[in-house]
Protein backbone atom coordinates (compact mmCIF):
# COMPACT_ATOMS: atom_id res chain seq x y z
CA UNK A 1 0.00 0.00 0.00
CA UNK A 2 1.14 3.43 -0.82
CA UNK A 3 1.39 6.26 1.53
CA UNK A 4 1.36 9.35 0.46
CA UNK A 5 3.22 11.85 2.76
CA UNK A 6 2.07 15.79 2.41
CA UNK A 7 4.43 17.77 1.50
CA UNK A 8 6.21 20.14 3.93
CA UNK A 9 5.43 23.55 3.64
CA UNK A 10 7.62 26.51 5.47
CA UNK A 11 5.67 29.24 6.97
CA UNK A 12 7.93 32.48 6.83
CA UNK A 13 6.77 34.53 10.21
CA UNK A 14 6.11 38.14 9.20
CA UNK A 15 7.87 40.72 9.87
CA UNK A 16 6.35 42.73 13.07
CA UNK A 17 6.15 45.80 11.29
CA UNK A 18 3.77 43.88 9.02
CA UNK A 19 1.72 42.72 11.70
CA UNK A 20 1.50 47.10 12.96
CA UNK A 21 0.34 47.68 9.17
CA UNK A 22 -2.54 45.61 9.23
CA UNK A 23 -3.61 46.54 12.21
CA UNK A 24 -3.13 50.05 12.06
CA UNK A 25 -5.31 49.41 8.72
CA UNK A 26 -7.83 47.98 10.73
CA UNK A 27 -7.92 50.67 13.34
CA UNK A 28 -8.28 53.50 10.69
CA UNK A 29 -10.90 51.75 9.13
CA UNK A 30 -13.07 51.23 11.79
CA UNK A 31 -11.77 55.01 13.14
CA UNK A 32 -13.45 56.05 9.68
CA UNK A 33 -16.98 54.03 9.96
CA UNK A 34 -17.45 55.81 13.21
CA UNK A 35 -16.81 59.41 12.11
CA UNK A 36 -18.90 58.87 9.01
CA UNK A 37 -21.69 57.78 11.15
CA UNK A 38 -21.25 60.89 13.50
CA UNK A 39 -20.71 62.71 10.20
CA UNK A 40 -23.95 61.54 9.23
CA UNK A 41 -25.94 62.10 12.47
CA UNK A 42 -24.34 65.23 12.95
CA UNK A 43 -25.95 66.18 9.19
CA UNK A 44 -29.25 64.53 9.85
CA UNK A 45 -29.50 66.46 13.21
CA UNK A 46 -28.54 69.88 11.75
CA UNK A 47 -31.28 69.20 9.17
CA UNK A 48 -34.25 68.58 11.61
CA UNK A 49 -32.63 71.20 13.71
CA UNK A 50 -32.69 73.93 10.72
CA UNK A 51 -36.33 72.19 9.88
CA UNK A 52 -37.75 73.08 13.23
CA UNK A 53 -36.34 76.50 13.33
CA UNK A 54 -37.68 77.57 10.47
CA UNK A 55 -41.38 76.46 12.10
CA UNK A 56 -40.49 78.46 14.95
CA UNK A 57 -40.36 81.42 12.63
CA UNK A 58 -43.38 80.74 10.73
CA UNK A 59 -45.26 80.50 13.96
CA UNK A 60 -44.35 84.17 15.12
CA UNK A 61 -45.19 84.85 11.38
CA UNK A 62 -48.55 83.52 12.20
CA UNK A 63 -48.52 84.90 15.95
CA UNK A 64 -47.91 88.73 14.20
CA UNK A 65 -51.18 88.23 12.11
CA UNK A 66 -53.37 87.30 15.00
CA UNK A 67 -51.95 90.14 17.05
CA UNK A 68 -52.67 92.87 14.75
CA UNK A 69 -56.44 91.27 14.77
CA UNK A 70 -56.55 91.41 18.33
CA UNK A 71 -54.96 95.11 18.32
CA UNK A 72 -57.56 96.31 15.61
CA UNK A 73 -60.31 94.39 18.10
CA UNK A 74 -58.82 96.12 20.67
CA UNK A 75 -58.90 99.36 18.92
CA UNK A 76 -62.38 98.96 18.04
CA UNK A 77 -63.53 97.91 21.85
CA UNK A 78 -62.09 101.16 23.21
CA UNK A 79 -64.02 102.90 20.45
CA UNK A 80 -67.66 101.33 21.72
CA UNK A 81 -66.66 102.33 25.08
CA UNK A 82 -66.52 106.20 24.24
CA UNK A 83 -69.21 105.94 22.41
CA UNK A 84 -71.62 104.22 24.95
CA UNK A 85 -70.24 107.12 27.22
CA UNK A 86 -71.24 109.84 25.39
CA UNK A 87 -74.50 107.90 24.85
CA UNK A 88 -75.28 107.34 28.66
CA UNK A 89 -74.09 111.32 29.18
CA UNK A 90 -77.30 111.82 26.78
CA UNK A 91 -81.12 112.84 26.81
CA UNK A 92 -82.10 108.66 26.76
CA UNK A 93 -85.36 110.05 24.67
CA UNK A 94 -82.86 111.10 21.46
CA UNK A 95 -80.92 108.15 21.49
CA UNK A 96 -80.82 105.93 18.69
CA UNK A 97 -82.59 102.68 20.45
CA UNK A 98 -80.83 100.06 17.68
CA UNK A 99 -77.26 101.93 17.86
CA UNK A 100 -77.30 101.61 21.98
CA UNK A 101 -78.58 97.73 22.12
CA UNK A 102 -76.16 96.68 19.62
CA UNK A 103 -73.29 98.51 21.12
CA UNK A 104 -73.75 97.06 24.40
CA UNK A 105 -73.81 93.53 22.53
CA UNK A 106 -70.40 93.78 20.85
CA UNK A 107 -68.61 94.99 24.01
CA UNK A 108 -69.30 91.27 25.21
CA UNK A 109 -67.97 89.81 22.12
CA UNK A 110 -64.65 88.34 23.31
CA UNK A 111 -61.32 86.60 21.34
CA UNK A 112 -58.39 84.98 23.16
CA UNK A 113 -54.90 85.44 21.72
CA UNK A 114 -53.48 81.74 21.79
CA UNK A 115 -50.16 81.96 20.64
CA UNK A 116 -48.55 79.26 18.14
CA UNK A 117 -45.65 77.87 21.10
CA UNK A 118 -45.44 74.52 19.74
CA UNK A 119 -42.87 74.74 17.44
CA UNK A 120 -41.19 77.19 19.88
CA UNK A 121 -41.64 74.69 23.38
CA UNK A 122 -40.09 71.86 21.61
CA UNK A 123 -36.99 73.77 20.18
CA UNK A 124 -36.61 75.07 23.52
CA UNK A 125 -36.63 71.30 24.90
CA UNK A 126 -33.74 70.32 22.67
CA UNK A 127 -31.75 73.32 24.02
CA UNK A 128 -31.72 75.06 20.23
CA UNK A 129 -32.90 78.58 22.00
CA UNK A 130 -30.81 78.63 24.42
CA UNK A 131 -28.24 81.60 25.37
CA UNK A 132 -25.28 79.88 24.23
CA UNK A 133 -26.58 78.44 21.09
CA UNK A 134 -27.79 81.97 19.72
CA UNK A 135 -28.18 84.98 22.44
CA UNK A 136 -29.42 87.40 20.26
CA UNK A 137 -32.37 84.81 19.02
CA UNK A 138 -32.52 83.87 23.20
CA UNK A 139 -33.48 87.25 24.37
CA UNK A 140 -35.69 88.25 21.68
CA UNK A 141 -38.03 85.14 22.25
CA UNK A 142 -37.45 85.96 26.27
CA UNK A 143 -39.14 89.20 25.59
CA UNK A 144 -41.52 88.27 23.59
CA UNK A 145 -42.55 85.62 26.15
CA UNK A 146 -42.37 88.41 28.71
CA UNK A 147 -45.06 90.54 26.77
CA UNK A 148 -47.29 87.40 25.92
CA UNK A 149 -46.92 86.46 29.76
CA UNK A 150 -48.61 90.26 30.84
CA UNK A 151 -51.52 90.07 27.90
CA UNK A 152 -52.69 87.18 29.65
CA UNK A 153 -52.91 89.02 32.90
CA UNK A 154 -54.85 92.27 31.10
CA UNK A 155 -57.01 89.75 29.74
CA UNK A 156 -57.64 88.60 33.08
CA UNK A 157 -58.15 91.99 34.15
CA UNK A 158 -60.55 92.55 31.11
CA UNK A 159 -62.87 89.33 31.75
CA UNK A 160 -63.20 90.67 35.80
CA UNK A 161 -64.34 94.08 34.28
CA UNK A 162 -66.89 92.34 31.73
CA UNK A 163 -68.19 90.09 34.23
CA UNK A 164 -69.08 93.27 36.77
CA UNK A 165 -70.37 95.11 33.42
CA UNK A 166 -72.79 92.58 32.74
CA UNK A 167 -74.26 92.26 35.80
CA UNK A 168 -74.77 96.27 35.40
CA UNK A 169 -76.63 95.65 31.89
CA UNK A 170 -80.07 94.65 33.63
CA UNK A 171 -79.73 97.99 35.06
CA UNK A 172 -79.04 100.13 31.90
CA UNK A 173 -81.61 98.31 29.15
CA UNK A 174 -85.44 96.89 29.01
CA UNK A 175 -84.80 93.38 28.85
CA UNK A 176 -87.48 92.41 26.09
CA UNK A 177 -85.16 94.94 23.72
CA UNK A 178 -81.69 93.24 25.14
CA UNK A 179 -82.98 90.01 24.69
CA UNK A 180 -83.46 90.53 20.91
CA UNK A 181 -80.11 91.74 20.91
CA UNK A 182 -78.81 88.44 22.06
CA UNK A 183 -79.34 86.26 19.47
CA UNK A 184 -76.15 86.29 17.49
CA UNK A 185 -77.62 84.29 14.84
CA UNK A 186 -80.35 86.64 13.43
CA UNK A 187 -79.22 89.71 11.90
CA UNK A 188 -81.89 92.02 13.06
CA UNK A 189 -82.32 95.25 10.30
CA UNK A 190 -81.13 98.12 11.76
CA UNK A 191 -83.95 100.83 13.23
CA UNK A 192 -84.63 104.55 13.67
CA UNK A 193 -86.40 103.95 16.96
CA UNK A 194 -85.23 106.86 19.22
CA UNK A 195 -85.19 106.51 22.92
CA UNK A 196 -84.30 103.70 25.83
CA UNK A 197 -85.02 103.77 29.25
CA UNK A 198 -84.33 105.88 32.15
CA UNK A 199 -81.38 105.44 33.93
CA UNK A 200 -80.07 106.05 37.39
CA UNK A 201 -77.58 108.47 37.86
CA UNK A 202 -76.12 105.83 40.23
CA UNK A 203 -75.99 103.39 37.27
CA UNK A 204 -75.08 105.78 34.60
CA UNK A 205 -71.51 106.28 36.71
CA UNK A 206 -70.92 102.86 37.89
CA UNK A 207 -71.12 101.62 34.08
CA UNK A 208 -69.02 104.95 32.92
CA UNK A 209 -66.07 103.07 35.43
CA UNK A 210 -66.58 99.95 33.57
CA UNK A 211 -66.58 100.98 30.88
CA UNK A 212 -63.08 103.32 31.46
CA UNK A 213 -61.91 99.64 33.36
CA UNK A 214 -62.36 98.13 29.80
CA UNK A 215 -60.62 100.91 27.77
CA UNK A 216 -57.68 100.51 30.11
CA UNK A 217 -57.39 96.67 29.52
CA UNK A 218 -57.33 97.43 26.15
CA UNK A 219 -55.11 99.80 26.30
CA UNK A 220 -52.55 97.21 28.05
CA UNK A 221 -53.70 95.03 25.05
CA UNK A 222 -52.26 97.18 22.43
CA UNK A 223 -48.91 98.33 24.15
CA UNK A 224 -48.50 94.01 24.87
CA UNK A 225 -49.17 93.71 21.20
CA UNK A 226 -47.10 96.36 19.97
CA UNK A 227 -44.14 94.93 22.11
CA UNK A 228 -44.69 90.96 20.65
CA UNK A 229 -44.58 92.43 17.65
CA UNK A 230 -40.98 94.08 17.81
CA UNK A 231 -39.41 90.83 19.36
CA UNK A 232 -41.26 88.67 17.19
CA UNK A 233 -40.02 90.23 14.22
CA UNK A 234 -36.61 90.31 15.56
CA UNK A 235 -36.83 86.82 16.04
CA UNK A 236 -37.82 86.28 12.68
CA UNK A 237 -34.77 88.34 11.32
CA UNK A 238 -32.24 86.39 13.19
CA UNK A 239 -33.56 83.13 12.38
CA UNK A 240 -33.53 84.54 8.68
CA UNK A 241 -29.91 85.60 8.45
CA UNK A 242 -28.50 82.49 10.55
CA UNK A 243 -30.71 79.62 8.83
CA UNK A 244 -31.19 80.68 5.25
Amino acid sequence: MEVHHHPHLDHKEKPWKEYLLEGLMIFLAVSMGFIAENIREHLSEQSKKKELIEMVSLDFERDINQLEYHKQLAIEKIKRCDTLMLILDSNNTIVNQDKYYRLLTQMQWWWFFNSNNKSRIEADSKGYLSSVENSDLAYSILKYEFFNTDYKSVEDEEMKAMDLFRSEVKYITDHAIFDKYSLLTINFPKTNIKGIKKISPEHIINTKYLLSELKHANSGYIQDVDSMKIFAHKAIENIKKQYH
